[in-house]
This record gives C-alpha cells, structure tokens and sequence, in this order.
C-alpha cells in the first residue's frame, strides 16, 4: 500500500495491526481518506461524534457495527453518538412500534459495547463533563454540532459521514486537511448585517435565508454586537437547511474572529451580502403570519439546554396542554436527568407534555411515522424542523410562543404584531 500522507511510528504500527484487527481496519479507511482529500498527515483528535446510530430497515449499518464488535473495536476517545429514530426510555408512551425498539436497542447496543457515552443527542457541546478548548481536534458528525463547534467553540472537524468519526474515533485520529487548517477556516462571504436582532427566532430565520446562497462559503457577520449560545446554536441549525457551510464568525462575538480583517485572514471577501429589516419582516411574514388550530408543538431542535427546559417548566407550570395537541420537548440524557432533579420534567408531565431524549421529532417521523396521526400544523422553536418538516405547515416561534400554543391549541401570529419590531 503506497500512502500519501506521513505516518508517526505509532501509526504506522496501527495500520500494521500491532494493536488490533478494529484499529487497523480503521487506519486503513482513514489513510485512504487523506490521500483523497490531500491531507499530509494525521491529527490526534479529542472527542467523537458519530452518527451511525439511526436504524434503517435495511440491515447493513447493524451488521456493518457487529463486524467491528467482532473485531473487538473500542473507541480511543470520549464519543458520543447522533440522536436514535426514537426515545429508548418512553418509546411504548410514545406509541413506538416494539420492533422499532429492538431494532434500534441492538444498534445502540452496539455503540455501548465499543466504549460509547450514553448520550445520543444534536448537541455534543452540552454533554456535561465534555471540556474542549479552542483548536482542539474533534470528528464530528451533525451538520449543525459542526458548524457550533467549529464558529462558537474554535474546535476543529470537518463534516465527517458516519462511517469515517466512527473510523476516527477508533484510531484516535483523523487525517488533517479541510477545517482543520487554520487557513481554510477563513471567512470568505461578508453579510452586514443592517436590522437589530432581538432573539433565537430572529438568528433562526436569518440563517435560513442566508443558506441558500452561501453554498459551502464562510460567511462572516459585521452588525451583530452580541449574541447568546441559544442565538448561535440556532443559527448554526438553520444553516443546515439549505447549505453545506461548516461555519461562521461574527465579528467582536466567535473566537476566531476579533476583528473584521481576523475573520478574513487578512484577505478580502469575495463577496457582501446585506440583511436587513425587509429581509427579517418577509421571513415573518411567510413563517409566522398565520391564525390556524394546532396540532403539534415540538420545542428542541437543536436539543435544549437545561436553562432552556427550565424556562418551559416556568411557562407551563399549573396549566394543561389543549385537548389534541401532542406537547414534545427534546433535550439530551443528561439534561434530562437534572431536569428530573430539578422538578423540571415533572411539571412538563403533569401538564400533558413529554420530555423526550435520543431523538427529535422529524427523526421519528421519517423512520415510522407519527403514531398520533399526520399533523395539518407544527410549531417548532427553530427554522430547521419547519424545513424538515412535511407535509402539513410548519410554524416558527420563541418558547414562549411554543408554549402558548400548546396551551390554546392556536397559532395566533398577524401583521400587526410582527411591524412592532
């Protein structure tokens, strides 16, 4: 085998297989990989984030896992996994079929046995005891955990597949090109950003009408002061929709991105883009603007964070979800088990809703449907499930708004409201 790229003594004893068939079944792939893409080397990485955990009724991911078991294949880093088609602890509340449940028990199974974190979730970075500091290496699957990752932590991954983190998470590397680079990192597309952004929904619907057209090209945002982690994490989500862009800066706010000409490495963009506040009022318009019944409110795309679920807890506290409304809250594991702690989820129980973990609501449609029956209308707390989401109409909101129309069983969003802004 003719390789490209430089190999350690280390590694070149894995791919040797001195410490095991699994390890050097990786490397293989993985040095076949860099070749591809270029890469001179190998990087050590700290933490995984792999997404073969979705059951398909084809068979060929399980089997391809219990191959690698066989082999005796043991993750070399923290790893945690994507989200499931389903919540493994409420799946028979939920009304999810039981074979369903084995199927997707035996590949999550698969996982455990290599050496997994039991945390199956969109948002890797709110996994508690996780610390990763800027220009640490990483292998992360999610589209929208890798552009958080890479624009607000100043980690480093590339948009890996499932099959290549898992590769990564094995051998403990991955080879070192694309995003990795400090000189690819660079903002390519400034977007002046000329309207006052005032919450999560508004970052959202920005990031929605910016993706179609930034394609793969970094954008860089001059006009926002100040942004929130729940703001990021939502843009970085809505970027998903409609672009494959693996992050962004924001001037005076990400790490990488102090200063306009920082962002830019010095260069100059190839390209402005303005938002402005006909820009926003056109996105409200065709998202919000509507006063239809509900059927469906789901709050957690990306999961929510424990000061996230607090605040749903506070809004629904003594009231009741309306009568044919289904109530989905999605969080990780772990924020589910301080939630419990914390009263959080039982306040959310007792009004009818379901705190849910390990999946979300469009991983769950889309792998065995709703078992309450298709919904006409959604409300979802960001851009990305409303784009996921089909058929039927799919509605944008804040978690306040969410709430309140798990509570009245209404969207109620006109005109009047949105020209208040």
């Amino acid at each position: 085998m003719v390789l490209l790229m430089y190999l350690t003594k280390e590694e070149e004893k894995m791919l040797d297989g001195e410490y095991g068939p699994a390890v050097q079944y990786a490397m293989k792939l993985l040095t076949k990989f860099g070749d591809v893409f270029g890469a001179e080397r190998m990087v050590k990485i700290v933490h995984a984030h792999v997404s073969c955990t979705t059951y398909s009724i084809e068979y060929a991911l399980v089997d391809w896992l219990d191959d690698l078991v066989k082999m005796g294949a043991r993750v070399r880093v923290p790893t945690t996994g994507m989200i499931t088609n389903i919540d493994l602890e409420l799946w028979r509340e939920l009304g999810i079929p039981e074979e369903w449940y084995k199927n997707t028990r035996r590949l999550i199974d698969h996982h455990i046995k290599m050496g997994f974190i039991r945390e199956f979730t969109c948002t890797p970075y709110f996994v508690p005891g996780l610390f990763l500091s800027k220009g640490d290496h990483v292998a992360w699957c999610e589209s929208s955990a890798i552009i958080f990752g890479n624009s607000v932590m100043g980690i480093r991954t590339n948009r890996e597949c499932c099959q290549s983190a898992l590769m990564a998470a094995i051998a403990g590397r991955t080879p070192e090109f694309g995003f990795h680079l400090i000189e690819n990192r660079r903002g390519v597309v400034l977007v002046k950003v000329k309207t006052k952004l005032k919450s999560v929904t508004d970052f959202s619907l920005m990031g929605y009408h910016l993706a179609e057209d930034m394609g793969l090209r970094t954008p860089v945002f001059d006009g926002i002061p100040h942004a929130t982690v729940e703001q990021m994490d939502n843009l970085a989500a809505a970027f998903t929709t409609r672009s494959g862009i693996s992050m962004f800066h924001i001037v005076g706010v990400t790490p990488e991105a102090p200063t306009l000409d920082a962002a830019f490495q010095g260069d100059k963009p190839e390209d402005t883009i303005d938002f402005t506040q006909a820009d926003l009022l056109n996105l409200y318009k065709r998202f919000r603007e509507a006063e239809v019944p509900i059927q469906r409110v789901y709050i957690g795309c990306p999961h929510l964070n424990l000061k996230q679920v607090a605040e749903v807890a506070r809004l629904i506290n003594g009231k009741k979800v309306a009568k044919g409304v289904t109530f989905l809250v999605g969080t990780t594991r772990a924020v589910k088990r301080a939630a419990e702690e914390a009263g959080y989820a039982d306040i959310i129980r007792k009004a009818g809703g379901y705190l849910i973990s390990d999946t979300c609501g469009t991983a769950m449609r889309h792998s065995i449907g709703y078992p309450w029956g298709e919904p006409e209308n959604w409300v979802f707390n960001g851009m990305k499930q409303v784009y996921y989401f089909k058929p039927g109409r799919g509605f944008i909101g804040d978690i306040k708004e969410c709430v309140e129309a798990a509570i009245t069983g209404k969207w109620r969003v006109i005109k009047d409201e949105n020209s208040k802004r």
